[in-house]
Formats: C-alpha cells, structure tokens, sequence
C-alpha cells in the first residue's frame, strides 16, 4: 500500500517521458510525502513495540522453562530415601522410565532380610510396594524429581 503510493509519487516526478517535473508540481505532492513518512514512522514503531513483546515473551519462556525439571545425571543425584524418576536405556536400547529410590549398604543391613543378597545402589519401587522384597535394582543414568500430584478440582 505505501510502497505503491512512493512508486505513484516517484512516477508522477519523473512524468510521463521520464523527464523531471516542475517544482511547483513536486511542491504540490509535499502532503502525500509527508503521510508517507509518517506511516513509514509508526510503522517502524510499531515494529519496534512488537520486537519488544517478543523478546519479553522469550525471556519469559525461558525463565518457565528454567523450573520445569530437566533429566540430570545420575551423578548428581541425592542418595537420601526419597523417591525419584530414574531413566535409562534398557538391554534393547529402549528408553525406560522407572520411579525409584537410593538404598545404602546401612540401610540394607539395617532392614532387609537378606542383606548379603543385595549391594548398595539404585533400586526401582513401585508405589504400593515400596519395600524389600519389591524392589529391584536398576542402572539409570539419569534422574530428575517426582512430580507433585495434580490438584484436585472442586
């Protein structure tokens, strides 16, 4: 649309055999020179307001996906009793997800039955069935937190 106005003006300058026009007629397209650098301006304006919303809405996206918790290595997971998700490449080579917790030789001594049958390390456990015999262990690779439950709607 404004593109179309300029090449109007430009045309109208040059005249029909392409030879300059009078300044009296190139005076007399001043207004229409003037509207078109005033909607170049608030179309630049524009554009700048809308670069500003999309840089602040790609800072915000990031900043909410900084909390989204991201797999970890299991290096730097905590050994403490809390479950967590483990994942790892099964014999296949599959991706397998599994809930699981940390067991100690302490705490293998401590409660399990059979504690020479078991060596400390990551164990998967189910839910209902947290506890030794249940359990079985696993050699993730990678870790991030359970997580929390939905919440209920009233």
């Amino acid at each position: 649309m404004m593109v179309d106005r300029y090449d109007d003006i430009i045309a109208r300058v040059h005249g029909p055999s392409g030879k300059s026009v009078s300044y009296e007629d190139y005076a007399a397209m001043e207004d229409e020179r003037d509207a078109i650098a005033a909607e170049l301006k608030s179309a630049n304006s524009r554009l700048h307001e809308v670069a500003i919303a999309c840089a602040t809405a790609e800072q915000e996206r990031d900043a909410l996906a900084e909390q989204i918790p991201k797999w970890q290595p299991i290096e730097t997971a905590p050994k403490d009793t809390i479950a967590r998700l483990l994942g790892y490449r099964n014999d296949l080579g599959n991706w397998r997800t599994v809930r699981g917790r940390y067991y100690s030789q302490e705490e293998i001594d401590d409660y399990w039955e059979y504690p020479e049958d078991a060596a400390p390390g990551w164990y998967e456990t189910p839910v209902n069935a947290d506890e030794p015999p249940n359990v079985w262990l696993v050699t993730p690779t990678h870790w991030m937190p359970l997580p929390r439950a939905p919440k209920e709607q009233s």
